[in-house]
């Protein structure tokens, strides 16, 4: 990790990182990780998103799953809503097993970090690192275009009140 850029940290329920990584990997094998944003420009979480689109046809299928701010523990959003860049998590069958072996801190939780970084100009590498108890480790590395085909934030407002602080 030279030039990588700490996105994210937080320590979350393994039962709820196991259905988030679940719930939106019957669609693809990887998941954009979305910084939820309230209108005041303050990161309340994350969305785990997918979206398949079948080309020839009008046919979508999508998947979100929030984890909020109040889910979390010691959560640090580390850069600005504005800075938040794409990133990709696996969420291949693989991954959720090795994720669901793993030996949880405090008898639940495991702490997660998010790293971005630039390898070309048109290439970023998005790394997860999740912890648990011991010193066990998974990780998922992934290297994609830096174009943005999509938005990297998901907008907050009045109709979603548990996302307020």
């Amino acid at each position: 990790m030279a030039n990588s850029t700490q996105l994210a940290e937080f320590t979350v329920s393994k039962d709820r990182l196991i259905q988030a990584l679940a719930c939106v990997s019957n669609i693809a094998d990887k998941a954009v990780v979305r910084a939820i944003v309230h209108p005041k420009d303050v990161i309340l979480g994350v969305a785990f998103s997918n979206m398949l689109s079948e080309g020839a046809s009008d046919h979508e299928l999508y998947a979100d799953y929030v984890i909020v701010e109040e889910e979390m523990i010691s959560a640090k959003f580390l850069v600005k809503s504005e800075d938040w860049p794409i990133f990709y998590i696996s969420c291949a069958e693989q991954f959720i097993d090795s994720v669901a072996t793993l030996q949880p801190r405090d008898s639940e939780f495991l702490k997660v970090a998010f790293y971005s970084e630039e390898e070309k100009p048109d290439m970023l590498k998005s790394e997860v690192l999740i912890l648990g108890e011991h010193n066990s480790a998974v990780g998922s590395i992934l290297r994609h275009p830096s174009s943005r085909e999509g938005s990297t934030t998901l907008e907050a407002d009045e109709t979603q009140s548990i996302l307020y602080r």
